[in-house]
Formats: C-alpha cells, sequence, structure tokens
C-alpha cells in the first residue's frame, strides 16, 4: 500500500472468477473485499491446519522474540530468514522493545491464501496497538510477518 491508493485482488477458482477492487483513500477498502467474496463463495475457503502453536501464541512468541533481538530462526521459512538479516533483527528490537509486553493479543481474521494460513493479529500495549499480519504454512513454518501500527 502506498499513501492515498490500495488494490486488491482475488482468485476464485471454483467459480472460474477473480474479484480486482481499487480505492483511492489512504483508508484503503477494510472488509469490502471479504464481504463481496462472501456473497461470491459457495463454499468457505478452506484453512489449512496448522502443525505448531495456536495463532495468538505463534505471534506472542515470534513478537517476543523480535523485541529480545533473538529469533529462533528454525521456525522461518528460507526466503525470511534471509531477508531478516541482523541488522534488520536489531533494528525491529530497538523499535518494538520499548512497548513492553502485550495486555491483550487477538485473532481479528483467518483466511487461506497459496496453501498457507493468513490471519492478522492485534496487539494492544498500554501505549497504543498494533497488527500483526503472518502467513504459516501447514508444517508451522512462518513465511511472512509484517507489524504496522493501527
Amino acid at each position: 500500500m502506498v499513501a492515498g491508493f490500495q488494490a486488491w485482488n482475488g482468485m476464485i477458482p471454483s467459480i472460474k472468477s477473480a474479484v480486482i477492487m481499487a480505492a483511492n483513500t489512504g483508508a484503503g477498502l477494510g472488509e469490502l473485499p471479504e464481504q463481496i467474496l462472501g456473497l461470491l463463495l459457495k463454499e468457505q475457503p478452506n484453512i489449512p491446519k496448522i502443525n505448531g502453536p495456536e495463532t495468538v501464541a505463534a505471534v506472542q512468541q515470534l513478537f517476543d522474540e523480535l523485541q529480545q533481538d533473538k529469533i529462533d530462526r528454525s521456525r522461518l521459512a528460507v526466503a525470511f530468514n534471509w531477508f531478516l538479516t541482523p541488522r534488520k533483527l536489531t533494528a525491529a528490537a530497538e523499535r518494538l522493545k520499548p512497548l513492553g509486553t502485550p495486555t491483550k493479543v487477538e485473532v481479528l481474521k483467518v483466511s487461506e491464501r497459496g496453501g498457507m494460513e493468513v490471519n492478522v493479529t492485534r496487539l494492544t500495549f498500554k501505549s497504543g496497538r498494533l497488527r500483526a499480519l503472518m502467513y504459516r504454512r501447514p508444517d508451522g513454518i512462518i513465511e511472512q510477518f509484517f507489524v504496522d501500527e493501527e
């Protein structure tokens, strides 16, 4: 996403269709894509079972490791390990550690993409909230993890 614009696309193989949406606003599309997909889908998406901790526990563990500048790289995919250099990990710890321990962690949405579990989780702190987006393979390996201010 760039300032003032957001695009989204979704493929629906079961009905041989696609949905493409664009918003010319910084507020983005919100829940609109999921609402429209809900109207089009004959079946709910098949969210894979993950061999690993529940979503909240996985997010909390990875977030804590990022704050501490110590990561269990065996739980990360090759590309994520390559991307998360020691320098980036240290920079993340410097930004995230002052937030302290989350007072609440809640899963907002779980979906499927490319055979992976995709979840959006809210982390609440005394000083604010963050949103985490995590992609996990069925074997529990984390492919991607994004953290943004809410």
